[in-house]
């Protein structure tokens, strides 16, 4: 069983803001036809229940920022309307992040920035996005100004803010100044930054050309979410999965105890990022303690923590409750690697057998989904639109961590295809 170290395990990997932001600023298919079964696969699911795909959580919208020609809709819960003396400039989203650029017919620059992170402590959202603005843009002498802005652009309600001089770069060691406003959309969820910069000599005139902006286009409508029927989704099928593994095990003579699944929609406390066992105050700039970080086994109290917000705004919506099965069904399979000790001797702090973790639970996701396919649960379309997620949500750099999408794809069509066994569980073993 997993001691006091045991690994933290995510599905996806947190908001990677320099590899996401740096463009700015400069596959096999599934088998077309239906899965049949074979005479042991019939066997093998015998004692688990069929049933139709009725997904339990009905989302209208897409996940991503609906844009217009002078319009803006997050699905994090705030909208934007702007006159013709304004333009979007290179939107982009990403699971958690959105980023919008604005400039007017005078140059000048807005950066709209929305985040399910930082607990929508605002706060919390300065200190961290002032610490990272250096790294994503490449600025120099980046020093707070004593006497900047004296007021907050745009609500003056649950607004931190700050202003910094910089040198944009080596080649240009013209003295700029920037504003950063962070503001609370949903608490303890997400929040919207306001980012304005121009030079010291024309810095006034563009915060108030950005104030009169945000104060005309911005709306803040935070978005109502099913979490009950979420959970409710959560417990379905999560005992269909472990029935699953729990068949799966007893097949190789082991014995399954189920984990804990437990869904969040605001900051938990828990003892892998939660507050320090030592009874000091948690490290609230730690993005890893707050909604935004994505579904995560906790192999210390063997609890799978299910981040609600996450999957309500950016995941269900697009492919429906295939993809918080496979999710969950991933997260178990961090479970499994701790109850049969296949993971013992990994170091998880080395990205390497990381990776060789995660292909693995991959793996077993993608078994349960082909068991799931078999019984009628899901269809192949189904799982084909799993599997346009799966390839979004891969890392940058094939090899380590979670592996590129390419990568997921392939660990998880060799359990879908090959079933458990192909997935090397006991491969292993002491």
């Amino acid at each position: 069983m997993p001691g006091p170290l045991a690994p933290v395990h995510r599905l996806t990997v947190i908001v990677l803001i320099v590899l996401l932001l740096a463009p700015l600023m400069s596959a096999g298919a599934l088998p077309g036809a239906g899965v049949a079964a074979s005479p042991a696969a019939q066997s093998f699911l015998s004692d688990l229940p069929a049933s139709e795909n009725a997904p339990v959580v009905q989302q209208t919208d897409s996940g991503e920022p609906e844009i217009g020609r002078s319009s803006y809709e997050s699905p994090l819960g705030y909208s934007l309307e702007w006159e013709d003396d304004w333009d979007l400039r290179r939107p982009t989203a990403s699971y958690g992040l959105e980023v919008a650029f604005f400039e007017n017919d005078d140059d000048v620059s807005v950066q709209v920035w929305g985040f399910m992170q930082f607990g929508g402590e605002a706060d919390v959202c300065i200190d961290q996005v002032a610490g990272l603005y250096p790294q994503l843009f490449e600025v120099d002498d980046f020093e707070p100004v004593r006497n900047g802005a004296d007021d907050p652009v745009g609500p003056a309600d649950d607004v931190a803010f700050a202003t910094f001089d910089y040198i944009e770069s080596p080649r240009d060691d013209t003295a700029q100044r920037l504003y950063l406003g962070c503001q609370t959309l949903v608490p303890g969820e997400s929040v919207i930054v306001i980012g304005v910069s121009a030079s010291e000599a024309d810095f006034d005139e563009a915060l108030g050309d950005a104030d009169a902006f945000i104060d005309d286009s911005l709306t803040v409508d935070p978005p109502t979410r099913d979490v009950d029927g979420f959970a409710d989704l959560t417990e379905t099928l999560s005992a269909d999965i472990d029935r699953f593994y729990q068949r799966s095990l007893r097949l190789e003579g082991e014995t399954y105890t189920a984990p804990e699944y437990r869904t969040y929609a605001e900051p938990v406390d828990t003892p892998c990022f939660g507050p320090p066992a030592d009874g000091s105050e948690p490290d609230r700039t730690d993005p890893e303690q707050l909604p935004g970080v994505g579904p995560t086994y906790c192999g210390v109290n063997e609890t799978i923590l299910v981040d609600a917000p996450w999957l309500l705004t950016y995941i269900i919506p697009q492919a429906g409750d295939v993809v918080l099965a496979a999710i969950l069904a991933h997260e178990a399979g961090h479970h499994l690697q701790s109850l049969t000790g296949w993971d013992r001797g990994f170091d998880y702090g080395d990205p390497k057998d990381t990776f060789i973790a995660e292909q693995q639970a991959d793996c077993l996701s993608g078994s349960y989904l082909r068991s799931a396919v078999l019984r009628g649960i899901y269809r192949d379309s189904d799982v084909e639109a799993l599997r346009d997620i799966i390839a979004d949500i891969g890392g940058f750099e094939p090899g380590v961590d979670h592996g590129t999408g390419e990568e997921r794809i392939d660990a998880f069509d060799l359990g879908y295809d090959d079933g458990f066994d192909a997935c090397g569980l006991f491969d292993r073993r002491d």
